[in-house]
């Protein structure tokens, strides 16, 4: 699905635009007043008109099911697009029957039109006839609310409703027996390099040689009250927390149709593009979803494989758990402190030793593991002389709250057993190959100094301080420089 037209000029920056807009509400809860300012002159929007020649929506149907036994609703999911000469719209999906009559829906938040997700769900009480005797129409707003446009309607008369499905889903799902102390008990976890507890899925050095993204699928359906002729589209996506999107680039090759009433998919565990395009954060929670739309004599049926945990219920649709892939670590020789003042190396370090946290409790060490690792690995200098080696999407405390190593910069402020302490230089080492050590802790929300450096185990569950800080720092530069000046403004106004 194409996020903008072709006739939008090659060299605008489509992802800055992106950004821009998906940081509003966050400018808008911790910064009203620039908010304001920033929609009263819609400046960055005026930059971006003459880049977009045309108007532009797209919206798409990617799943319709009865909501639950009773069949009292039905479910409506949706992904779109959508901008204008005067920048993105707001996409505010709604059902209409035939004469035209808006239904009183239940819908998630309206959305902005790059590649989102909507559901919607629809009480069959006000339908006044067949469930699939409807239209969906999804109007396009600017920014003022102004309706611009609204797609052409899009039936769900070809959609079959009234069968019944059964999953079995093989992978990914929960593979060990007994869940222990290390990764999250009740999720799958995936590591790549460094095999922990508590691990599902483990790949190795020889298996990651094109450093490819690997998730595992597959499964069955059986329905009934259908007879399936052919598969008519497959699609499988990971999403991260950053809501980059990307999609197995063979899913279909690994679906097949057994009989007319069997679905079995068998999907490869190469995803055929760089985990790196996805892998960017401290550790990755993956929204995995899998859509299977089937033709049954001229009419569809969708079937949603999803641990999207946003995602409405459906009789179609099968909930697995969620997905946490992990790759962090630190270098061979890095001195970790111990909860007694001491130090040591953490090839040292095994299961039950106590670290120094910041808050000076004892940390416990959960699990830890070592092997050699081929990830890129990040050099930090601070300005008195101290310096640390750790993975790429190691997590580092800093004044504006954890960070993936490999998006520090120079003159950052860390956290450092000595107070706050500014980077001098920090640089990526090209890849080769060098012993790394990642471990867990009992309580991933304590943080322990690596060679006098504030940083998180691989887990690194935030703490609600450490969220509200990293949410406030997603917005641009600009925007908080200008909400700084006018702080300073309104100071000087009322001393």
């Amino acid at each position: 699905m194409k996020a903008f037209r072709s006739d939008i000029s090659p060299d605008y920056d489509t992802n800055e635009f992106v950004e821009i807009f998906n940081n509003l509400e966050t400018m808008k809860k911790f910064y009203p007043e620039t908010y304001q300012a920033y929609n009263n002159t819609r400046s960055d929007i005026r930059e971006c008109k003459s880049e977009l020649h045309n108007e532009f929506i797209d919206m798409e149907i990617i799943h319709v099911g009865y909501a639950s036994e009773d069949k009292k609703a039905i479910v409506i999911e949706v992904t779109g697009n959508a901008c204008s000469a005067d920048g993105y719209c707001i996409l505010k999906p709604t059902i209409q029957n035939r004469a035209g009559k808006k239904l009183e829906s239940v819908a998630t938040d309206n959305f902005l039109g790059n590649c989102q997700h909507a559901s919607i769900y629809v009480p069959l009480s006000q339908t006044d006839g067949e469930p699939q005797d409807l239209d969906l129409v999804t109007f396009a707003y600017t920014v003022d609310d102004q309706i611009i446009q609204y797609t052409s309607r899009m039936n769900l008369s070809p959609y079959i409703l009234d069968f019944t499905a059964e999953f079995t889903v093989e992978h990914p799902k929960i593979q060990r027996t007994v869940a222990k102390d290390g990764l999250k008990p009740t999720d799958i976890n995936i590591c790549y390099l460094l095999k922990l507890t508590n691990t599902d899925y483990y790949y190795s050095k020889s298996e990651l040689t094109d450093n490819n993204l690997f998730i595992p699928g597959k499964g069955q359906i059986k329905v009934e009250g259908i007879n399936i002729t052919s598969i008519q589209n497959v699609s499988l996506s990971a999403e991260n927390a950053a809501h980059t999107k990307r999609y197995h680039t063979s899913a279909g090759d690994g679906v097949t149709l057994l009989d007319n009433q069997t679905i079995a998919w068998d999907i490869s565990d190469n995803w055929g593009f760089p985990y790196k395009t996805l892998l960017v954060d401290i550790y990755e929670y993956i929204t995995y979803t899998l859509t299977i739309t089937a033709n049954c004599q001229g009419q569809l049926a969708t079937f949603v494989i999803t641990n999207e945990e946003e995602t409405s219920d459906a009789m179609n649709k099968k909930q697995i758990e969620q997905i946490h892939i992990y790759r962090d670590c630190f270098a061979k020789g890095t001195e970790i402190l111990l909860s007694d003042g001491t130090k040591r190396r953490v090839e040292e370090l095994k299961k039950g030793d106590g670290l120094k946290s910041q808050d000076g409790r004892n940390a416990e060490i959960a699990d830890i593991a070592g092997q050699a690792s081929t990830q890129l690995i990040v050099h930090i200098q601070t300005e008195s002389g101290g310096e640390l080696f750790l993975t790429e999407c190691h997590p580092v405390v800093t004044d504006q709250g954890l960070r993936c190593a490999i998006r520090l910069e120079n003159g950052d402020t860390l956290m450092t057993i000595d107070g706050p302490e500014r980077i001098r230089q920090v640089c990526a080492i090209p890849e080769g190959e060098a012993r790394c050590y990642s471990m867990t802790l009992t309580d991933s929300t304590q943080r322990i100094y690596a060679n006098g450096i504030l940083t998180a185990d691989a887990v690194a569950e935030r703490t609600e301080a450490e969220k509200e800080l990293s949410e406030k720092y997603q917005i641009p530069e600009r925007w908080r420089q200008d909400y700084e000046g006018w702080k300073a403004r309104n100071r000087g106004e009322h001393a």
